[in-house]
C-alpha cells in the first residue's frame, strides 16, 4: 500500500491532521510513525507504537501513567502492565490524542521557506568546499613501516 493510499484511509476514518503512516508488511496494517519507536532495552519497553485496528488506534507505550490518566478521564479501554500500557483510542479522537504519544504530523512548508532552506544548504556546501579546496586530506606518501628485527 502506498503512502497516498494510507493517507486516504486515515482521512476516511475522520482524521484531519496529516499523520505519517507506515505500512507493516508482516501484519498488513497501517502504523503511525512516532518520534520514539517502540523498542526493548534491557527487557523494558521504551517508546510508542501506534497501529490502526478497525475503528480504533492501539497505542502501545511505555508512558503508563499518561495512558492510565487518559483512559480514566475519557473512558477508554486500557491494559496496564509492568512499565507499559496498551490504550485503545477511537479513531475520531485520534487528532488530539495521538500527538500526545509522539505521533509525527507531516509539516507542509511554504515555497518561501523551502527556498530559504535550500539557500542555507547551498551556502553551507560552498563554505565546506572552500575550506577543503587545494588541501590534501591524506598525505601523498605515508612513512614506510619497518619490520621488527628478528631475534
Amino acid at each position: 500500500m502506498t503512502i497516498a493510499q494510507m493517507q486516504v484511509v486515515l482521512a476516511s476514518i475522520g482524521l484531519k491532521k496529516p499523520f505519517k503512516p507506515i505500512w507493516d508488511n508482516d501484519f498488513e496494517m497501517i502504523a503511525i510513525k512516532t518520534r520514539e519507536p517502540a523498542t526493548y532495552i534491557f527487557g523494558r519497553l521504551h517508546g510508542t507504537e501506534i497501529v490502526l485496528e478497525n475503528d480504533f488506534f492501539r497505542v502501545w507505550t511505555s508512558r503508563k501513567l499518561k495512558a492510565a490518566s487518559l483512559a480514566r478521564a475519557r473512558s477508554y479501554k486500557v491494559r496496564l502492565w509492568d512499565g507499559e500500557a496498551e490504550l485503545w483510542v477511537p479513531a475520531v479522537n485520534g487528532d488530539e490524542i495521538l500527538p500526545l504519544f509522539g505521533a509525527v504530523v507531516k509539516k507542509e512548508l511554504s515555497p518561501e521557506r523551502m527556498e530559504a532552506l535550500k539557500a542555507g544548504m547551498r551556502s553551507l556546501n560552498a563554505r565546506i568546499s572552500r575550506s577543503t579546496h587545494g588541501k590534501n586530506a591524506v598525505p601523498a606518501t605515508l612513512p614506510l613501516k619497518t619490520a621488527p628485527e628478528p631475534m
